[in-house]
């Protein structure tokens, strides 16, 4: 059994949808197929022998790839990283302030951890909070952490433990993207295995490209104007995201 999904369909001109979704297959008598990834680009192909089998007996010919099921968990999560705007705004909040190396490493190992917890925690079923409380919290730690850039007359050598606090609510954001795909079993724990490290994957990505290009615009006169122009830049996108998802839906 094979299909491509939603080949046959653009939602832009030349661009084809791109879908992510978990598919179950069962035969009577036979272990079932779950928790694949589903994508244009990946055709999903699941050899099927068409035979009755005793009750209770599993011929053992579906099987999955479990490399590949985690791989696409993996690009599920970077790509969830790189698009989520919000996400990334928190995260050059985060970064605008830093003064050295080791701060830096401190409020992104902190960030990660807290997110970590909370993603699987959600993604567990142990903690659950609606969405229409996650999203206007996550917009209002941006908030935060833009207006202390700008208001901060030194640098907070404790960003770290904000960094941490805030970082247990975005978690719960990720959680709902697994959620969403309403995983079971194994295929939860390798979704959420590999979920997770394509979301740290993403996060190193997006700092690794950022860092650069604002430590050398911070360089000389512009050390304390550029952070504060784009800590403004990112409290005002913050203010509109967090005024949306309170009174817009």
């Amino acid at each position: 059994m094979s299909e491509d999904v939603l080949n046959e369909f653009d939602y832009a001109p030349g661009n084809r949808w791109e879908a992510t979704y978990v598919t179950r297959v069962a035969q009577e008598g036979q272990s079932s197929v779950e928790g694949l990834l589903l994508t244009s680009r990946e055709p999903l192909v699941i050899d099927c022998t068409w035979v009755k089998y005793p009750s209770g007996t599993a011929s053992g010919s579906a099987t999955i790839d479990k490399w590949r099921l985690t791989k696409d968990y993996v690009r599920h999560g970077i790509m969830h990283i790189l698009n989520g705007w919000d996400h990334l705004l928190f995260i050059s909040a985060l970064v605008l302030a830093v003064v050295t190396l080791w701060d830096l490493v401190k409020v992104i190992t902190a960030f990660t951890l807290a997110h970590s917890v909370t993603l699987s925690a959600g993604a567990l079923g142990i903690v659950t909070i609606p969405d229409r409380i996650i999203e206007p919290l996550i917009a209002a730690t941006i908030v935060w952490v833009a207006l202390e850039n700008l208001f901060a007359t030194e640098p907070d050598r404790r960003r770290w433990i904000w960094s941490f606090g805030f970082g247990l609510v975005h978690g719960l954001g990720f959680a709902s993207v697994l959620n969403e795909l309403g995983l079971k079993g194994a295929a939860l724990v390798r979704g959420l295995v590999g979920f997770n490290l394509g979301v740290e994957i993403g996060q190193l990505l997006f700092v690794a490209v950022f860092l650069p290009p604002l430590m050398w615009l911070a360089r000389g006169e512009g050390a304390r104007l550029t952070p504060r122009i784009a800590s403004l830049m990112v409290a005002t996108i913050g203010i509109y995201w967090l005024v949306e998802r309170l009174f817009v839906g």
